[in-house]
């Protein structure tokens, strides 16, 4: 593959280029009847840097349309067919100790507790635009990993400039990362926005962008000194 092995895959080496994630936005708004979801799935993760995960669970009272932002709370009460097997899963491990009913009781929650977090979206008129358009038409997004597994493929498959089995959902979070790390957004502030536990993780995406940011400024500046 050109990117990492697909055995040890990397959101932040196998995201797509900006190149190519604005031509995977351009396949998403044509694929098909579903072009609506496709395109609210690349871009929540792609722009909003959620995960798979999120997005299969996000309901409408996470979103505010007024304010123009999507709320992750701690808990979410669900039984889709995700959670149903991690609740299956976590039973076959310690069968003496626990039961289904117990494990459901505690599904959905977010990957890490600083996960549970609020994204503003209000940045792009354009997303204001898309979730009022997703909203009107749904109440939640289907509760579905599968769903959003076969939605970015079938964008990857319309798009020109990438290989199908180079993008996956997670590779567009690494995305996310990488154009706010670009645009100047702060290490502590990036790590807020995306969720993760530490402030590591946004240090690494923004070390990764450092060339990209020390070219633009010489250009600007017309050359280092």
């Amino acid at each position: 593959m050109r990117r990492s092995d697909q055995w040890e895959r990397s959101a932040r080496e196998d995201a797509p280029t900006a190149r190519e994630y604005r031509d995977l936005r351009r396949a998403a708004t044509n694929v098909d009847q579903f072009s609506l979801q496709c395109e609210f799935i690349i871009r929540t993760m792609g722009e909003l840097g959620l995960r798979a995960g999120e997005v299969s669970h996000i309901e409408g009272d996470w979103v505010d349309l007024d304010r123009g932002t999507l709320r992750i709370p701690t808990y979410s009460d669900c039984s889709c067919g995700y959670c149903k097997s991690q609740a299956e899963l976590a039973v076959s491990y310690r069968p003496d100790e626990t039961d289904l009913e117990t494990e459901l009781s505690k599904r959905w929650k977010p990957k890490l507790e600083a996960s549970a977090r609020t994204v503003p979206y209000n940045f792009d008129e354009g997303l204001v635009d898309l979730y009022d358009r997703f909203f009107a038409e749904y109440d939640d997004f289907p509760r579905s990993r599968v769903v959003i597994n076969r939605r970015v493929k079938r964008v990857a498959e319309a798009a020109e400039l990438v290989e199908p089995d180079e993008i996956y959902p997670h590779a567009f979070r690494g995305h996310a990362a990488k154009y706010h790390a670009r645009s100047g957004v702060g290490a502590h502030q990036l790590r807020e926005f995306m969720g993760w536990s530490t402030v590591d993780a946004a240090m690494k995406y923004i070390k990764m962008v450092a060339p990209d940011v020390e070219r633009e400024f010489n250009r600007i500046h017309k050359g280092p000194y």
